[in-house]
């Protein structure tokens, strides 16, 4: 078995039929490491057409736990995808995940220190099982403290609703309200055994009837300084359908 070289962060190329795609794979890995772990390069025919278990083995003779291959996916592959190889600190186990070549810094970084494992990765890969980086972030949409209080006023027809409207009126005007999007039958399953032990909950039957309708509904959690409500909206009628507030006792 060959020897592998020093380096914590190690690209271990084990396709040798095509130079052209080889230098396109090394193109697409980004060059720039925030914690200063680059990887160190292993371009070695020895290495030719070694499977994973064969390097995973000079991993562990050499005390390492972690490598990137360059198999004959990266080499053909649009985005020169990466085999990423990680061993189990506790066992033999070994994780195998594709990586994005433009992904492979950040995530040999991770693993250098520890900070993420490989299956924090996978959870965050592609439908073809390619991690190609976290998902971009979308802010939540937002309401005024205006655009809230028109749907608060336009329904106060349970005591919940009719209270929430009061206290709508008294929130900082400046404020941004996110929303959110549930399944009203899975919102229902999540409130029905719901227990207040060490709060009071005003509201809850008229939320729970309208959860029991399903379908899909725009939700907001609306934090108090005691306290908070849940509210189900609609915006194209205009109204609120349910709030609940829930508070510590005695500070309703």
């Amino acid at each position: 078995m060959p020897q592998l070289p020093p380096g914590q962060s190690l690209l271990v190329r084990v396709s040798f039929t095509d130079e052209d795609q080889w230098r396109a794979v090394l193109a697409s890995i980004t060059g720039d490491s925030s914690d200063g772990h680059y990887l160190t390069v292993v371009d070695d025919r020895s290495w030719e057409g070694a499977e994973p278990s064969v390097i995973g083995d000079a991993l562990r003779a050499s005390d390492r736990s972690y490598a990137l291959i360059a198999d004959d996916e990266s080499m053909t592959s649009a985005d020169h995808r990466l085999l990423v190889l990680s061993l189990s600190v506790d066992s033999d186990d070994v994780e195998m995940l594709r990586v994005a070549a433009s992904q492979a810094s950040p995530v040999s970084d991770n693993l250098a220190i520890a900070n993420l494992s490989l299956s924090d990765f996978a959870a965050a890969v592609d439908a073809d099982g390619v991690y190609r980086g976290q998902p971009e972030y979308t802010p939540p949409e937002t309401l005024t403290k205006t655009e809230l209080l028109a749907l608060a006023e336009h329904n106060t027809s349970t005591h919940g609703l009719a209270q929430f409207h009061q206290e709508v009126l008294d929130l900082d005007p400046d404020r941004l309200f996110a929303v959110d999007r549930w399944d009203l039958a899975e919102l229902h399953e999540k409130q029905l055994h719901r227990e207040f032990r060490y709060s009071r909950a005003i509201g809850y039957d008229d939320f729970l009837a309208v959860t029991a309708r399903g379908g899909q509904a725009e939700t907001m959690v609306v934090t108090l300084a005691r306290g908070y409500w849940e509210v189900i909206i609609d915006r194209v009628a205009g109204e609120c359908l349910a709030a609940m507030k829930v508070a510590p006792l005695g500070k309703q």
